[in-house]
């Protein structure tokens, strides 16, 4: 059993033996009784709530413990939060099912159950584990063992090499896959013939083809493999009621944001004298040049030699600048290019014109990036560390390609959703 699919069991269980404790201890409401069936449905629907909003902050996924803990905890906030405001309103439409304060101690029994058993499921069956994924050796594949190893890194996964001659012997191939436990393999020539093909039917195994296996399970694309007609097969257009929403929800949280930006116009004055705001030239949608907008956070006349990559540790950053830079609170004047309809709240972040134009000779497909608005957030944004390279343009651009293709509503939630996890991750390092 996959450990997503164990997680997802364990998460169940502890949700519905928290309901059925604080039923029985708190309502005393038993199974079959009318009171019970009521605040069964409201439950059903908070519960689908839960999964999706721990999907997204990827507790399905491979964490270290740090990052496991801190996205627990925040997953569990969310729900929490979000359970509080949907009751808030419900009981408004069913006055019977108000639970209020037995949330806090659904909760805490939910957290004490799904942490616990999520914690002894680790330590006795994934704690050593490590997915092995086969690859059929050939010259074709070899270009991209490069981008795999670093992948394995991220997502936890190594890479053994099967020869392609194994592809003959369908009992040397099962006899491999069994002793190195590999359930997955990819790279297969399509001048597979028949007779391999029911072969390999035969073997209780996972097949993809490299580029899926980099779309479905990597959820990124590969430049090396990727070809154009497959790549614009499916690049979703934005839909004109998207952009209607966003600009109207940029305006609404410019207004709300207003006493934070009162408060870091003030203070900057004091830590930073000089201009408080920062305007860049970027590229947006379909190439064309807008001003961004952020917080100062470097000295005066940072680029009076040229423009150049920032760094994470950059010295030209000041003392305030890293403090609004660790929260990000230097990204909320984006909100006005959002409503000036220039950027998105979801896209591939706007990148410089000094720095386009190099990328597009070295980074084929670099400019499909353009074909919508850049974003305040985005899928390369929380999958790929920070960077400042070539190499780490092409990384990124991956992901932003795998969202063009991919981009729905449910993928801007849970980008959003992590989003939320990358910031409290960060904050918690600071």
């Amino acid at each position: 059993m996959s450990r997503k699919t164990a997680y997802l069991i364990i998460d169940s269980f502890s949700f519905w033996l928290s309901f059925a404790v604080l039923a029985l201890w708190r309502w005393q409401i038993y199974p079959g009784s009318e009171l019970f069936a009521k605040h069964l449905l409201p439950f059903l629907l908070i519960f689908v709530l839960t999964i999706f909003i721990f999907y997204s902050m990827g507790l399905y996924e491979n964490l270290s413990n740090s990052d496991w803990l801190v996205s627990g905890s925040i997953g569990l906030m969310v729900s929490f939060l979000t359970a509080t405001a949907f009751f808030y309103f419900y009981s408004r439409f069913n006055p019977m099912i108000t639970p209020r304060g037995s949330l806090v101690l659904f909760w805490l029994i939910f957290c004490f159950f799904s942490f616990n058993l999520r914690a002894l499921v680790e330590s006795l069956v994934y704690k050593k584990t490590k997915q092995i994924i086969g690859l059929i050796k050939n010259p074709k594949n070899s270009l991209i063992i490069n981008s795999l190893n670093q992948a394995s890194q991220l997502y936890q996964f190594s890479i053994l090499e099967i020869p392609e001659t194994f592809l003959e012997n369908q009992n040397s191939l099962e006899e491999m896959t069994k002793n190195q436990s590999i359930k997955t393999i990819i790279g297969f020539s399509e001048a597979l013939s028949l007779s391999q093909l029911k072969s390999l039917s035969n073997l209780n195994l996972e097949f993809y083809s490299l580029g899926a296996f980099f779309e479905q399970k990597l959820k990124k694309l590969n430049l090396e493999i990727a070809e154009k007609t497959w790549l614009l097969s499916s690049i979703r257009k934005q839909p004109l009621i998207r952009e209607i929403t966003e600009r109207g929800l940029a305006l609404a949280l410019i207004l709300i944001a207003l006493p934070v930006w009162l408060a870091i116009i003030l203070l900057g004055k004091v830590f930073s004298p000089g201009p408080i705001f920062f305007k860049q030239k970027r590229i947006g949608k379909n190439g064309k040049i807008f001003q961004l907008y952020k917080f100062r956070t470097m000295v005066k006349d940072a680029e009076k030699a040229g423009a150049q990559w920032a760094k994470t540790d950059d010295p030209r950053i000041t003392s305030w600048g890293k403090i609004i830079r660790q929260t990000h609170l230097d990204e909320l004047p984006q909100l006005i290019n959002i409503f000036k309809g220039e950027m998105s709240f979801i896209g591939p972040r706007p990148e410089r014109p000094e720095f386009v134009k190099e990328l597009e000779e070295k980074i084929q497909f670099y400019s499909l990036r353009h074909l919508i608005k850049p974003g305040l957030t985005g899928w390369a944004q929380i999958n790929y560390p920070y960077g400042a390279s070539i190499e780490d343009a092409k990384n990124k651009l991956e992901f932003d390609l795998f969202y063009l293709k991919n981009r729905s509503l449910f993928l801007d939630l849970k980008i959003l959703i992590k989003t939320f996890r990358f910031l409290f991750i960060n904050l918690s390092r600071a």
